[in-house]
């Protein structure tokens, strides 16, 4: 069953993917090679993970799809690119709430965790926490894409 629903997810995804492009929409598209790219580092595919989350950024280089993929590559380990993006995000958004108060404080809790600071995230993730949205999946833009 997992497998079967994996295999769906993946074809749902593509044709999601590919339909955006066509359409020119290329920060949706990059939300979705986002997707995969935080499912990837999850489960600690992390060659997988940066690849996407580089492609991404081919795509799109807003704030919002830099975020994300610095949170991709922090969980897959690489700190160095993720603490570049993070700090770019916070010179070009520094009001953006969401931004500043999530994602970001998530990034470099992140970092930490991976550069065995983990008391550090922790006080990190406390200022997040006014900003928890419950799940981890990227909210989409707009789903009328299909």
């Amino acid at each position: 069953m997992i497998k079967w629903l994996a295999n769906w997810e993946g074809r749902i995804s593509t044709q999601v993917f590919e339909s955006a492009q066509r359409n020119e929409l290329k920060e949706r598209a990059a939300d979705y090679v986002l997707n995969e790219a935080l499912r990837e580092s999850e489960i600690g595919n992390s060659t997988d993970a940066q690849e996407q989350a580089f492609t991404a950024l081919t795509l799109a280089s807003d704030p919002d799809t830099q975020a994300i993929a610095a949170l991709a590559l922090a969980v897959a380990g690489e700190t160095h690119r993720a603490r570049t993006l993070a700090d770019g995000v916070n010179k070009l958004s520094p009001l953006n709430a969401l931004l500043s108060g999530y994602w970001l404080p998530t990034i470099r809790a992140s970092i930490d965790i991976n550069d065995n600071r983990g008391q550090n995230a922790v006080e990190i993730l406390r200022s997040a926490s006014a900003y928890e949205l419950g799940r981890r999946e990227i909210v989409r833009r707009d789903l009328r894409v299909l």
